[in-house]
């Protein structure tokens, strides 16, 4: 009899559900073009309730001890700040030797060490020379009086910085330049995150996302394009990026990209993501960690999401080229799995599966079918089979569809770069075309 061969197609996680298209889980897998790898690991120098912030000229780590630190090349720690609420991670407004920082609760300026800021602000980005600030909570009068959708602006060249910080008024020199300035979000609820993509900066909110657009000495509002005007960020730690892409979590649990042209684009992932939060952006690889509140992360990039995998970097920061991050890494052994979607090979009736055959660096492979009979049968899970040294397994096993299930031991940086599986045809009611010839009783060839 015959036998064909088809591959399982190195894809992304499913987006949703109930696609067709997609893997159910790729387990320590990085999507990338034509084949997996296993991610690097990372160094996990510090717990994943602390954060690091890497500066322009300086990297920062702020600890669930309540305090801040200033990090040298040798993970030296220099403690410029201690405090009841400097828990929990901080934006900053980074202008190089100083800095404005945040955490949703308390404020400060950090020049050589910490000065708290008499008026709270809840998110902060630099642009430019320019503080932008959101969330504002000030004293008027006597009265504290909070604007959670507030969104002010300093002059440009920042010298009423600390008058934004003071919560008072500048000097008559600085408010004859009209720069500085202050809008309303279109939406209620709290400024969650500012952060600048290409020459614009988008406003994060509880209850709505919008552009902050320059028009030269002040800003202009507008929508994002493609999204709904009652979605907000999950959280603070909901979206990362840089000035090219954002990635966020939406309050509708869905993943969401911003590009550098105003347009979102929604990814979806909804079914897997819930209890993953946190996002934190690789630079260097350009890829994307959603992490969770516990343990563990799903991994972004150019070709898809793969995961769940078996670290959890909160914040990476750079020092002394060596890449650190805050949470945690693999645990010895390494594995990787990777459960597929359903298959039929584009041809309905039963089939008779034969050999797989994977290809990559990985030891101690196992294959596990699990097949069905008819569009409305039941699946059925078979026993594990064992490949060969050169990624081999006979499997024989009967199917209308099937799924596979491939697991292996692995170490960082391991590739999974083949999946060929071989089958005989042999209910020839659903054949069609060439591949009838030469199969039926009365064939000429």
């Amino acid at each position: 009899m015959r036998e064909y061969n088809f591959l399982i197609q190195p894809t992304g996680l499913k987006q949703r559900e109930t696609d067709t298209v997609g893997h159910r889980s790729i387990v320590n897998l990085r999507v990338d073009k034509g084949h997996y790898t296993v991610p690097p690991a990372f160094t996990a120098q510090w717990a994943g309730t602390d954060r690091l912030f890497n500066g322009k000229n300086k990297v920062l780590l702020s600890r669930s001890n309540n305090k801040i630190y200033t990090v040298a090349s040798d993970l030296a720690l220099t403690e410029i700040g201690t405090g009841s609420t400097l828990r929990m991670a901080f934006q900053y407004a980074d202008f190089g030797d100083n800095l404005v920082g945040t955490n949703g609760l308390y404020t400060f300026l950090l020049t050589g060490a910490v000065q708290s800021a008499s008026q709270r602000l809840g998110a902060v980005t630099a642009y430019g020379t320019r503080l932008i600030y959101g969330d504002v909570t000030r004293l008027s009068y006597g009265d504290v009086i909070t604007q959670q959708n507030l969104v002010g602006w300093s002059a440009i060249g920042g010298e009423d910085i600390p008058n934004i910080l003071a919560g008072t008024v500048a000097d008559d020199r600085i408010l004859a330049w009209n720069e500085a300035g202050v809008a309303e979000m279109p939406w209620s609820g709290a400024v969650q995150v500012l952060k600048t993509i290409g020459d614009d900066i988008i406003v994060y909110g509880e209850n709505g996302i919008s552009v902050l657009k320059s028009n030269g000495k002040g800003f202009g509002i507008q929508a994002v394009k493609g999204l709904p005007n009652n979605i907000g960020v999950y959280g603070r730690e909901a979206i990362d990026g840089d000035d090219t892409r954002h990635v966020f979590k939406g309050t509708d649990g869905q993943l969401w990209t911003i590009s550098a042209d105003l347009k979102a684009e929604r990814l979806d992932y909804s079914w897997l993501l819930s209890g993953y939060d946190y996002i934190t952006y690789d630079a260097e690889q350009e890829n994307y960690w959603i992490c969770s509140n516990l343990s563990g992360s799903y991994l972004l990039g150019e070709h898809g999401l793969g995961g769940p995998i078996d670290q959890m970097p909160k914040s990476i920061g750079i020092i002394n080229n060596t890449k650190y991050i805050t949470g945690t890494t693999y645990s010895e052994p390494i594995t990787f799995e990777l459960h597929s979607g359903d298959f039929n090979v584009s041809q309905n009736g039963q089939k008779r599966l034969t050999y797989v055959n994977l290809c990559g660096d990985f030891g101690n492979a196992q294959v596990q079918l699990s097949v069905k009979q008819g569009s409305n049968g039941t699946w059925r899970t078979l026993s594990s089979v064992r490949c060969s040294p050169d990624g081999a397994a006979c499997v024989l096993a009967n199917f209308d569809y099937g799924r596979v299930k491939i697991s292996a031991l692995c170490d960082p940086d391991s590739t999974l770069t083949r999946m060929e599986m071989r089958y005989q045809s042999h209910d020839r009611r659903f054949i069609r075309g060439t591949r009838a010839v030469g199969q039926t009783a009365d064939s000429n060839t």
